[in-house]
């Protein structure tokens, strides 16, 4: 691309803000503020001949029609008619890059009443290169974060979780906070301070309640059972584990959507990991009404001082099982 049209470009996406224009014999180098990460100088850049460019501090690589894609928040597919339209930049002279071959070049669709994002909408969060340590202090490894492809907003300061069909067709993402709103049940004035009153939990782009995580992970075992969390950290802990018969209903309360989900995976046995918790042992009551004639309904229960999935080991998860009790109209009218 001529350089006088690249620079056009740069300013008409909104990347001409403390711009420096690098001209040499054969080329011109155009640095900017690096949009994929909180950045007040130029480090980012791109070369008008190669229509290829990198941040030189986060090391992002990105070809022309990403970098406009990303910036117009419009698909690839997009991205080549506005510069083939706008700037008479022919579809097939616009560079490959193989750092970018893993973004859709589709737009958001609906398929079989899904909505699937494209997989572009990754790229600010990293996913699947960034692990907060957040994550290695409570035990996941890299291998687990990257498998997930955790990631992080920096804008919202969270780890974003992407969220997958059971196609791995991506459906959106949650935040989550990596620092806990109340310690020993009052308020943490650091997390007030960051995230005022925000949930600790936020979902970007779709509804919790026509999805189970990780659907895209879920192998059925022979006796066609279902580990039942509520968290989403909390099944990927238990996946960490070795346990792929595990799913998050991203919440206390499992939905007539998710129900029908695990009807098409086959499920015939469920057992109930909710949280150890008056939350938890309300949806577990809700579970039971909704999915006691389709579904066998275990009850599990916590050795004392634990609450949730994520401080067992696999030991404690398999005592659990082994000493589950059919859950039962007793089990609600306790409540």
């Amino acid at each position: 691309m001529q350089a006088s049209k690249m620079e056009e470009l740069l300013r008409e996406i909104g990347l001409g803000d403390r711009m420096r224009i690098i001209s040499k014999d054969t080329d011109t180098n155009f640095m900017f503020r690096c949009p994929f990460h909180d950045e007040r100088n130029p480090s980012a850049g791109i070369s008008a001949e190669k229509e290829y460019g990198a941040c030189f501090t986060c090391g992002k690589g990105f070809n022309l029609t990403f970098l406009v894609a990303y910036m117009k928040e419009i698909s690839i597919v997009r991205a080549k008619d506005y510069l083939e339209e706008r700037f008479n930049v022919s579809k097939k002279s616009i560079t490959k890059l193989s750092l970018v071959k893993r973004y859709d070049d589709d737009d958001d669709e609906v398929k079989s009443g899904k909505v699937i994002l494209p997989y572009f909408k990754l790229a600010p969060y990293r996913s699947g290169k960034v692990v907060h340590n957040y994550l290695l202090d409570r035990g996941f490894t890299k291998e687990t974060c990257k498998e997930f492809m955790f990631g992080w907003d920096s804008v919202k300061n969270r780890i974003t979780i992407p969220i997958f069909w059971g196609e791995k067709q991506l459906a959106g993402f949650i935040g989550r906070a990596v620092l806990e709103p109340k310690i020993d049940g009052v308020d943490n004035p650091e997390y007030k301070a960051i995230y005022w009153d925000a949930d600790k939990y936020l979902v970007y782009e779709f509804q919790k309640s026509n999805l189970l995580y990780p659907l895209h992970k879920f192998i059925l075992p022979p006796d066609k059972s279902v580990i039942l969390v509520e968290g989403s950290l909390d099944a990927v802990w238990l996946y960490q584990m070795g346990f792929r018969n595990v799913l998050a209903i991203l919440g206390s309360k499992i939905s007539d959507e998710q129900i029908a989900i695990l009807h098409k995976l086959g499920v015939k046995i469920i057992y109930m990991f909710l949280d150890n918790d008056k939350a938890g042992f309300e949806g577990k009551a809700k579970l039971y009404k909704l999915c006691r004639r389709d579904f066998i309904c275990y009850d599990v229960f916590y050795a004392e001082g634990l609450n949730d999935p994520a401080q067992l080991d696999s030991d404690a998860v398999m005592e659990m099982i082994d000493n589950k009790k059919a859950y039962s109209s007793f089990s609600i009218k306790r409540l």
